[in-house]
């Protein structure tokens, strides 16, 4: 449940749960800063405080209003948004929190509904009844409304899934026949899954789906891993698994315009977290035998149990399509200060703030006090814009659905079609993405329209130049090697790395290392698959350790490239140590060397 009771010396205290809830519709934001608070925020304006002297326990949002509720009462605002203000409309009677409320964008008339018993009714901002969508007692009552657009979708208790076309709330018509959720012939039942989150696109095709488990003997709830997907055309349930990614959807969101688009935050399981902590190797402790305390060591393992905790929640975005399922097309862990996800309109996600305990506690000691608690300044909006959309953020409809469509088929590695969505827009952003796509798809004719879209001299070069040199020796590996060139020229080195180690091409993985400054692996590599260059390897080490000062180690690697006799002289001369450069000589063996110090 909801409510604990505490016993204190003091007495017996009742504590009850309170979902914070927010939610965003076009310009208008509505996030719950307390029991009965709200911060109203207008086009990302500066917020505004209200007190709706209810206890809130939902919330919902259309483009020019909001209504929340207590499960007893319920109060509409309306929000002017030219000149930002709001007002509130009386108080309703009604016990209900499954809600959802439109204006006049998207309907003829402003309507609320609410669903109570085994109806839902479509009212006016008044609470006067205009109409009703009845659920017979096998369909089950109804707990889950949303809204997006003129479509309205209805999920019962028992998993029965209407849509509604609410563009005429009087006269509203249901699109198709009703679906259904659960299947007791599968894993997706009412015994071992309960609803928790509803979802419509705006085309009112397809209805996503969140649910908790239920396990054990005390029935508790935990997410499940599975992003269900109601496809109204089919009326089939498709889902896709979290698990192999070791994480859990906790909050879903379509875009309002495009009807394939789709976000979702996951939550890393529990018991992954756990894991691993554990399996972050540790400092040894300063207690056992023979052993010390490496700061650097402590901190590296301190930096990463932080990075894991920071990736807790990574956002995943989705195409989903009746023709090819569910696919992803981009994910990211979701960082500090952006909080809980509240929207997804494309090109941006939108995010409220995020609170750190640790932040906090540190302006608690520079302020000398915490920062007041639930204020509406404390709670602040962040977006970030999608990857393929950098740089071209404020784009007008027309290229934004063509970068749409870039995206849709990038995804699917139609190249292609995707070349022709975008081909008459002018973005070095637009044709990296896809440049990179090509390393993966192994498109080198793509490859190259792209770095000349980009303006990358340099990187068509090396891909030409790969290209010659594959034509002249074809037994020297593969065409693969030219990706791996163009992985190189594109930053993707892990990607160039795993190519270079799949044909085989050792030396050309050795010089990656090299050049990315990775000399471990360059030598480890040289040591155990490149042998041939294992020597030129230790002497290129070499002279970068003395570039950047570190003459000892050096040394060691100029003997081991067999380049001591003349290079170490040289060093040590020109860096005007002539003692030890006599005393290197000395304890050396070698004749030659011996003989020119003689003559020196």
């Amino acid at each position: 449940g909801t409510v604990a009771a505490v016993t204190h010396e003091d007495g017996t205290f009742i504590l009850n749960e309170s979902i914070m809830h927010a939610a965003m519709s076009g310009d208008v934001t509505v996030i719950q800063v307390s029991s009965v608070e709200v911060s109203l925020h207008i086009a990302l304006s500066d917020p505004i405080l209200i007190n709706t002297k209810i206890q809130i326990k939902s919330l919902a949002v259309g483009r020019s209003c909001f209504v929340v509720s207590s499960g007893k009462v319920a109060k509409i605002y309306r929000v002017d948004l030219q000149l930002q203000k709001y007002e509130a409309l009386e108080t309703i009677n009604t016990n209900s929190i499954a809600m959802a409320i439109a204006d006049l964008t998207s309907l003829i008339e402003e309507t609320w509904f609410v669903a109570e018993t085994n109806v839902v009714k479509i009212n006016n901002f008044r609470g006067t009844q205009k109409g009703l969508v009845s659920f017979s007692e096998a369909e089950g009552v109804p707990e889950f409304l949303d809204i997006n657009g003129k479509f309205l979708a209805i999920v019962s208790s028992k998993g029965c899934i209407k849509i509604i076309d609410v563009h005429t709330p009087t006269k509203h018509k249901q699109q198709g026949s009703a679906g259904q959720f659960f299947n007791p012939k599968s894993a997706v039942n009412a015994e071992n899954l309960k609803i928790r989150q509803v979802r419509v696109n705006c085309t009112g095709t397809r209805v996503a789906i969140l649910a908790d488990q239920i396990g054990g003997a005390m029935k508790v709830f935990h997410p499940d891993s599975h992003l269900y997907i109601y496809d109204r055309n089919k009326g089939v349930i498709v889902s896709y698994d979290f698990l192999s990614w070791k994480r859990s959807p906790v909050s879903v969101f379509w875009d309002d315009t495009d009807d394939r688009m789709i976000c979702c935050e996951a939550l890393r399981n529990r018991q992954t977290v756990t894991d691993t902590v554990k399996s972050k190797p540790m400092a040894p402790s300063a207690d056992d035998k023979g052993s010390e305390v490496d700061p650097a060591t402590a901190a590296r393992n301190a930096a990463a149990v932080d990075a894991d905790a920071e990736n807790e929640v990574e956002v995943f975005l989705f195409f989903a399509t009746s023709e090819h399922g569910i696919f992803m097309q981009d994910s990211f862990p979701r960082k500090f200060p952006n909080g809980p996800m509240i929207s997804l309109s494309v090109p941006r996600l939108y995010f409220r703030s995020a609170v750190s305990n640790k932040r906090q506690s540190d302006d608690e000691a520079e302020g000398g006090g915490a920062a007041p608690a639930n204020s509406s300044t404390a709670v602040k909006i962040y977006s970030r814009v999608m990857r393929d959309f950098v740089g071209m953020d404020d784009v007008n409809e027309t290229a934004k659905s063509a970068l749409l469509d870039f995206s849709f088929n990038l995804t699917l590695g139609k190249l292609d079609e995707a070349y022709r969505s975008v081909k008459a827009i002018d973005s070095p952003g637009i044709w990296e993405n896809m440049a990179q796509m090509c390393v993966k798809t192994k498109r080198l004719d793509v490859a190259e329209v792209c770095l000349g879209n980009m303006g990358h001299v340099r990187g068509a070069a090396a891909v030409r130049e790969a290209k010659k040199d594959f034509e002249k020796d074809p037994t020297n590996g593969s065409l693969d090697v030219v990706v791996g060139v163009l992985a190189i020229q594109l930053g993707l080195l892990d990607d160039a790395a795993r190519i270079f180690r799949e044909v085989g091409r050792y030396d050309m993985l050795n010089r990656l290392f090299q050049a990315a400054g990775m000399w471990e692996k360059a030598i480890g590599t040289a040591t155990n698959q490149d042998r041939i260059h294992l020597k030129t390897t230790h002497y290129q080490y070499a002279k970068h350790l003395e570039s950047i000062g570190r003459t000892d180690e050096a040394i060691e690697h100029y003997q081991l490239s067999n380049n001591s006799r003349t290079e170490v002289p040289r060093m040590l001369f020109h860096l005007g140590r002539v003692d030890e450069l006599g005393d290197y000589v000395m304890k050396s063996d070698d004749p030659a060397l011996l003989k020119w110090w003689a003559a020196y």
